[in-house]
């Protein structure tokens, strides 16, 4: 009897315990029925990373039910929402089907939906995926509408893969849908090379799309090619003296205009000066700067950066600045982690001056380092984008390597010289310096800089030539260098960049009534 209790009770015990979700310390949730599951991996990542999916309340996930299209469309509006790509509706908006009201649970989440959809570039629209008065909602969503809403919260491909179903023709109604997802890597078919459209989806299947989705969603935020970048240089103390101030005899203004920056300083770090601290500090460190300026004092680089970024100036900043900037071209003085400093004031209201354009060269031509060359160049870059002179901005980037091109010139005028003075029996060696000389002159500049620097180099690129509208020279920089760099580091940053362009193409192409282009499936590069 005893023995017939203990064995109860086990069994009570084991009914409990497979009826829940287990929730570990760090409030990670388990489902029982999913452990030994082909999608389980997942299933864990879209109920913990993000959180799109939920249990049941028996604390099964049941995986290989079905799921209906009110909840499919649910969880796209989570993923979307979670991405911030999608906005809620006036729960006031008038019901587009008739079993689906105000009172269904799902009615704000499918209407936010139909909303997103409708607004999309493309003659297929919510009613034209379901049609009629009634949208049955609590009807299982089969593979191919699966496909034709998951087609609108994908970003566009690099490439475009041919579909090779076998149960799947190129006169397939959703082909383009299909194709999409496919080349996005969103959908997968069955081991036998079907997609079987008209099966139902069940909840792990949508799990693996719905994750991918989401992930695939940020390609759609535009955040690759926003702005022209500046590389990353070391980062320096913020206030420097402007000047060598240490292997001289100091005048009474260069102490002073010494006390009056180490007193900016010292504010900056603690935000006042202790009473007994205060006869070594400056109690007026801006006015003894602008007292400096006006008796003439010669570090006016110095001077009038301070007066810009720690003063009252009263909007006098156009006139700070061309004096600065005046005085850095006349000074061989300045290192290039002050010169950062200089142009680091606010490169959006860099004003395209002369004296902003001879100070960016000489950056561009003295800089001690690579990252100093190409910040110069990116800032003049943007310096011309912001005061509209586009062909200006454009051209900017063949001028760092234009020293490089002379270099190839002078070299090629040896081998022209030693190619005269070749005897005619001396054909073999002829061959060679021509060859040599070839070679030479087919070497991409942009070849020789290191990975990091080319990668800013060609974005930025693209990114003034989208400003411009010439999306096909931008894709093709990009295309290129990606293709030249044979690297997997920085592969989300070009397929990302790759698809911005394209996005803003469609975009550009569909308001002015152009046709949409195509993209073959050899194009260059995969995307993971």
């Amino acid at each position: 009897m005893r023995k017939k209790k203990i064995v109860t009770l086990l069994v009570v015990v084991f009914i409990l315990i497979s009826s829940i979700n287990f929730t570990a310390a760090d409030d990670i949730i388990f489902y029982m029925d999913t452990f030994d599951h082909w999608a389980f991996d997942t299933i864990m990542w879209v109920s913990n990373e993000v959180k799109l999916f939920n249990g049941y309340e028996d604390g099964t996930f049941k995986p290989d039910n079905n799921v209906s299209r009110s909840e499919y469309i649910t969880l796209l509006y989570r993923a979307a929402k979670l991405q911030g790509l999608i906005d809620d509706v006036n729960s006031n908006s008038t019901p587009l089907y008739s079993d689906v009201t105000e009172n269904y649970w799902a009615y704000d989440k499918i209407m936010a939906v139909v909303k997103y959809i409708n607004m999309q570039d493309s003659k297929l629209k919510f009613q034209d995926i379901f049609p009629g008065n009634k949208l049955q909602p609590n009807k299982k969503l089969t593979r191919e509408e699966a496909i034709i809403l998951s087609s609108y919260f994908t970003s566009p491909s690099i490439r475009e893969d041919k579909v090779i179903f076998k149960d799947i023709r190129s006169s397939y109604k959703y082909y383009d849908q299909l194709n999409k997802l496919v080349s996005n890597r969103i959908i997968e078919g069955y081991d036998d090379n079907s997609f079987r459209p008209r099966n139902n989806i069940t909840r792990a299947e949508t799990a693996v799309i719905l994750k991918k989705l989401y992930l695939d969603m940020e390609y759609l935020k535009g955040k690759y090619l926003q702005n022209i970048e500046l590389l990353n240089m070391p980062k320096y103390r913020k206030y420097m003296l402007f000047g060598d101030y240490g292997g001289k005899q100091l005048s009474i203004e260069d102490k002073l205009y010494r006390r009056a920056i180490s007193t900016l300083e010292y504010i900056s770090i603690i935000h006042y000066i202790p009473y007994e601290e205060k006869h070594l500090y400056d109690s007026n460190p801006i006015q003894t700067l602008k007292d400096l300026r006006n008796s003439g004092y010669w570090n006016t680089l110095g001077v009038n950066y301070y007066l810009i970024t720690e003063g009252n100036n009263n909007g006098n900043i156009d006139v700070l600045y061309d004096e600065l900037l005046e005085n850095y071209i006349n000074r061989t003085d300045i290192r290039d982690e002050e010169t950062l400093l200089i142009f680091d004031i606010d490169i959006n209201k860099l004003k395209s001056t002369k004296n902003t354009i001879a100070a960016l060269d000489k950056w561009m031509k003295n800089s001690s380092t690579e990252e100093g060359k190409f910040n110069a160049l990116f800032i003049k870059s943007k310096v011309y984008l912001e005061n509209k002179e586009f062909q200006k901005a454009i051209n900017v980037y063949e001028e760092i390597f234009a020293s490089n091109k002379e270099s190839i010139k002078d070299k090629n005028k040896f081998y022209d010289e030693e190619n005269a003075s070749i005897d005619i029996n001396q054909s073999k060696e002829e061959g060679q310096l021509e060859e040599e000389k070839s070679n030479i002159e087919n070497v991409n500049p942009i070849s020789k800089i290191n990975d990091e620097i080319k990668k800013v180099y060609i974005m930025n690129k693209a990114f003034v030539f989208t400003k411009v509208n010439k999306y096909n020279e931008a894709e093709k920089a990009l295309r290129d260098c990606w293709e030249e760099m044979k690297t997997d580091e920085f592969d989300e940053d070009f397929i990302g960049a790759l698809k911005e362009v394209i996005i803003l193409q469609s975009n550009y192409n569909s308001n002015a009534n152009l046709p949409t282009i195509k993209r073959d499936s050899n194009m260059n590069n995969d995307e993971d």
